[in-house]
């Protein structure tokens, strides 16, 4: 993968902005293939965002998202969403 274009992302002041994304400079990946040629996962940014990037494009998500889609694909949590885990698994 490389680089993507999340459009309109909304920043805390209310502004909404595009903002490009690139899984080589991501603190974290956790990656699956969807069917025999696609990678998708999920990313932890440089800045802290987690965001699901696949070829059709990238979307930042929740951190509820980000543990739910780690938890199903059998991953260890990252420290920051390890409380939130515990809150999720019934």
């Amino acid at each position: 993968m490389a680089k993507h274009i999340i459009k309109n992302h909304t920043e805390v002041s209310g502004v909404e902005r595009s903002v490009i994304v690139d899984t080589n400079k991501a603190t974290r990946k956790w990656t699956t293939s969807e069917g025999d040629i696609d990678e998708c996962g999920l990313y932890l940014s440089s800045k802290g965002k987690y965001y699901y990037a696949n070829r059709a494009g990238a979307n930042f998500v929740s951190k509820g998202y980000a543990t739910a889609y780690l938890i199903q694909h059998d991953y260890e949590l990252p420290e920051d969403l390890k409380e939130l885990g515990k809150e999720i698994v019934e």
